[in-house]
Protein backbone atom coordinates (compact mmCIF):
# COMPACT_ATOMS: atom_id res chain seq x y z
CA UNK A 1 0.00 0.00 0.00
CA UNK A 2 0.76 3.60 0.19
CA UNK A 3 1.26 6.45 2.31
CA UNK A 4 -0.33 9.85 0.78
CA UNK A 5 1.30 12.81 2.44
CA UNK A 6 -0.87 16.39 1.96
CA UNK A 7 0.39 19.12 3.01
CA UNK A 8 -1.46 23.26 2.49
CA UNK A 9 -0.47 26.21 2.42
CA UNK A 10 -2.83 29.42 3.35
CA UNK A 11 -1.53 32.53 3.77
CA UNK A 12 2.56 33.19 3.75
CA UNK A 13 4.64 35.67 4.30
CA UNK A 14 7.25 34.07 3.78
CA UNK A 15 8.21 30.67 3.01
CA UNK A 16 8.24 27.20 3.96
CA UNK A 17 10.21 23.80 2.85
CA UNK A 18 8.24 19.93 2.82
CA UNK A 19 10.25 17.05 3.86
CA UNK A 20 9.19 13.27 4.55
CA UNK A 21 10.87 11.66 7.39
CA UNK A 22 10.35 8.40 8.95
CA UNK A 23 11.97 6.56 12.25
CA UNK A 24 11.98 3.55 14.20
CA UNK A 25 10.21 4.71 16.80
CA UNK A 26 7.32 7.64 17.70
CA UNK A 27 9.90 9.83 19.79
CA UNK A 28 12.00 9.51 16.32
CA UNK A 29 14.91 7.79 16.75
CA UNK A 30 16.85 6.75 13.73
CA UNK A 31 14.79 9.52 11.88
CA UNK A 32 15.79 10.38 8.19
CA UNK A 33 14.31 11.67 5.24
CA UNK A 34 12.56 9.78 2.97
CA UNK A 35 12.03 10.68 -0.87
CA UNK A 36 8.13 9.92 -1.81
CA UNK A 37 7.60 7.88 -5.31
CA UNK A 38 6.48 11.42 -7.24
CA UNK A 39 9.56 13.17 -6.16
CA UNK A 40 10.21 16.32 -3.28
CA UNK A 41 7.90 18.66 -2.62
CA UNK A 42 7.84 21.96 -4.84
CA UNK A 43 7.85 25.51 -4.44
CA UNK A 44 5.05 26.40 -2.16
CA UNK A 45 3.20 29.23 -3.02
CA UNK A 46 0.14 30.98 -1.14
CA UNK A 47 -3.71 28.72 -1.26
CA UNK A 48 -1.59 25.48 -2.46
CA UNK A 49 -2.43 22.33 -2.12
CA UNK A 50 0.28 19.80 -2.47
CA UNK A 51 0.07 15.35 -2.29
CA UNK A 52 3.31 12.94 -2.09
CA UNK A 53 2.98 9.21 -1.95
CA UNK A 54 5.78 6.89 -0.43
CA UNK A 55 5.43 3.11 -0.44
CA UNK A 56 4.07 1.63 2.94
CA UNK A 57 7.11 -1.13 3.09
CA UNK A 58 10.01 1.57 2.68
CA UNK A 59 9.20 3.32 6.17
CA UNK A 60 10.54 2.33 9.37
CA UNK A 61 7.46 2.41 11.28
CA UNK A 62 6.91 5.77 12.03
CA UNK A 63 6.14 8.82 9.57
CA UNK A 64 6.07 12.80 10.39
CA UNK A 65 5.78 15.56 7.82
CA UNK A 66 8.23 18.53 8.59
CA UNK A 67 7.86 21.55 7.19
CA UNK A 68 10.93 24.38 7.94
CA UNK A 69 9.75 28.04 8.15
CA UNK A 70 12.68 29.70 5.95
CA UNK A 71 10.81 32.96 7.31
CA UNK A 72 7.23 33.61 8.52
CA UNK A 73 4.54 33.76 9.57
CA UNK A 74 2.98 30.83 7.29
CA UNK A 75 -0.75 29.41 7.80
CA UNK A 76 -0.41 25.74 6.86
CA UNK A 77 -2.01 22.01 7.48
CA UNK A 78 -0.22 18.54 7.06
CA UNK A 79 -2.05 15.33 7.09
CA UNK A 80 -1.21 11.74 6.23
CA UNK A 81 -3.07 8.69 4.94
CA UNK A 82 -3.26 5.17 4.26
CA UNK A 83 -3.93 3.30 0.31
CA UNK A 84 -4.07 -0.62 1.03
CA UNK A 85 -2.50 -2.17 -2.09
CA UNK A 86 -5.18 -5.22 -1.76
CA UNK A 87 -9.08 -4.84 -0.52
Amino acid sequence: GDLMFVVEAGAITGGIVWTVEHASDGSGTGAAAITPNDGAFGAVSANTVQKRCVKADAVAGWVRCVGTITTGPVLVAASVSYHAKYI
